[in-house]
């Protein structure tokens, strides 16, 4: 059975939702997630970072460090590459930035995953050092207990 996806935006400066019958997803227009409701429940309730981290609240977002200094997207476009029964897939994009990136979200049919990769250029005339380069993900910790990550393939407590 095909489940509905949907692009909803409220207007151009404000915010972009993606559903299916599983998830639904809120970005703002600096591509970071308010809202990311699983079976009724939002998972970013209560999120708990470090607690200088000026980003301790903020959940599914990119950013980069040069010269020891975080850097944050200048997202200047969201751009929708495809909107099909089967998949919706936005890009957040910073092309003005010293480092170009394009923070890609893919949400599939009937599917509670939401996937995400990152592509990023040097939009200098010069060789530019990024020190890190990361997406991050937090979650309400009281409603995870466990984690699976691409380099540790079995289930691990948090």
């Amino acid at each position: 059975m095909l489940s509905k996806l949907k692009v909803h935006r409220e207007d151009s400066n404000k915010e972009l939702s993606l559903s299916n019958n599983e998830v639904q997803i809120t970005f703002t227009k600096q591509g970071y997630v308010t809202k990311l409701l699983y079976k009724g429940k939002n998972v970013l309730e209560g999120l708990t970072g470090e607690p200088h981290d000026p980003d301790k609240n903020r959940s599914f977002y990119c950013d980069y460090h040069i010269d020891g200094k975080t850097r944050h997207m200048h997202i200047d476009q969201i751009k929708t590459i495809k909107n099909s029964d089967q998949m919706i897939h936005v890009a957040f994009i910073d092309s003005k930035s010293e480092l170009g990136i394009e923070y890609h979200i893919i949400l599939k049919n009937n599917d509670s995953g939401i996937y995400s990769y990152v592509k990023a250029w040097n939009n200098t005339d010069h060789p530019l050092k990024v020190n890190e380069l990361r997406t991050v993900y937090r979650f309400n910790q009281g409603l995870f207990s466990w984690s699976t990550t691409a380099d540790n393939l079995h289930q691990r407590k948090c």
